[in-house]
């Protein structure tokens, strides 16, 4: 479970930013918060608000790209290319940084991480039980392009032939080299984020190929598939069964090589009669309901973090809460996993506790975003209304919009 992460230098981000998922007992209103070890509680469920072009994706952006830098950096960024971040444009010459804690079972992490576009130049991981070790599980320095690793435990296992490989990378994360290499198995944090957001921001729905990835991803998980239907079922789309057609995907490249493939076709039966349609032909809504819940349903099962932005896109506010509502509820929510999602549908702040409320800002005079819990102001109560407050001005994070 994420505990918090600190965000310093990251695109509109200048100053450090501190987003934290921790509470205390008394804050623990519901099974929304969830104790992970000796009277320590997490939010399950985060919503982000704000004005446009406030902050709120880059927020969730930074948790994107740390999944994808420790995930993907050792295997797939090759050593000539730059690392896919942007500093804040006023402050292009200072290093990009990141304080993140997270839990591993009841073990939690710290780790730190400053980079350029460069080049990583501080790495570290700390290990708490009872209290923070005072010798990390690594700690990595480079300086003048020389990687130095302190002679902690992890450098004392570390196979010298890998260590040289390694070290000469400069672009990639050592934590995600050392979890590729089978030194920290144990760390699955990274690998269970999902996300719609990317290095350029909100990933546009594209009808087409996400109705093929859907289509494959049910035909090949069968209680995934059901799942869904069930899910369908309950929010009224008209929808009894799903059947598979066989189709032929030719390459445009080489218009000899047809690529067979199984497209989801969604039967629809009423008194009258029944007929199927194929997905590409279902309301964009129900396209993009099936997307979300196939990569949602998959973390509820196995515990890890939903990143979206703008969950509302293409949905009905009455289905969304439904979503929202699996991670709340132990029954569809065994594992601990979280959500952390913007929204312009401000009623569902409603649905959330005090502690369960982020709200971006952007300074005027220095550019930067800024962002705060709900419950850092003075005086907010876990009774009130909070759309009215929010849509009124009261908590700050909205537009002034100039009116004619």
């Amino acid at each position: 479970m994420l505990k918090s992460i600190k965000i310093t230098n990251f695109y509109s981000i200048g100053t450090e930013q501190n987003i934290s998922l921790n509470i205390s007992s008394k804050d623990a209103l519901d099974d929304s918060a969830r104790e992970v070890k000796n009277g320590c509680f997490i939010n399950t469920v985060m919503a982000i608000v704000g004005a446009n072009s406030s902050g709120k994706t880059n927020i969730l952006k930074s948790l994107s790209f740390l999944a994808w830098f420790i995930t993907k950096s050792y295997s797939s960024l090759k050593a000539e290319k730059s690392i896919p971040i942007e500093p804040h444009q006023l402050y292009t010459k200072k290093p990009i940084s990141f304080e993140i804690e997270f839990y591993e079972k009841e073990i939690l992490y710290r780790y730190f991480l400053k980079l350029d576009k460069k080049h990583v130049l501080y790495e570290r991981l700390d290990k708490k039980n009872d209290r923070w070790n005072k010798t990390p599980l690594f700690e990595l320095i480079r300086d003048s392009n020389e990687a130095k690793l302190k002679e902690y435990s992890i450098k004392r296992h570390l196979n010298e032939d890998d260590w040289s490989r390694i070290k000469e990378r400069n672009n990639i994360a050592l934590l995600s080299a050392l979890i590729d290499l089978n030194y920290l198995p144990e760390i699955n944090f990274f690998k269970n984020i999902q996300s719609n957001v990317s290095a350029g921001g909100h990933q546009k729905f594209d009808n087409f190929h996400e109705s093929i990835m859907i289509s494959q991803k049910l035909y090949n998980d069968k209680q995934l598939q059901k799942d869904i239907l069930n899910f369908s079922k309950e929010i009224d789309l008209g929808i009894s069964d799903f059947t598979f057609h066989q189709v032929s995907l030719r390459n445009r490249e080489d218009t000899d090589d047809d690529k067979k493939t199984h497209i989801l076709e969604c039967k629809h039966t009423s008194q009258i009669g029944s007929f199927t349609l194929p997905i590409f032909e279902e309301s964009n809504g129900t396209q993009r309901g099936f997307s979300i819940l196939s990569d949602i349903l998959p973390i509820l099962k196995e515990g890890g973090l939903m990143v979206l932005d703008e969950i509302e896109d293409g949905i009905h506010p009455s289905v969304i809460k439904k979503i929202i509502s699996l991670f709340e509820n132990k029954k569809t929510n065994p594992k601990n996993a979280q959500i952390i999602f913007s929204t312009h549908q401000h009623f569902l702040l409603n649905d959330r506790t005090k502690t369960q409320i982020l709200i971006t800002s952007k300074d005027n005079k220095s550019l930067e975003s800024e962002v705060y819990r709900l419950d850092d102001i003075e005086g907010v109560r876990n009774d009130e209304n909070y759309f009215h407050k929010y849509i009124t001005g009261i908590y700050g994070g909205t537009p002034n919009v100039k009116w004619i």
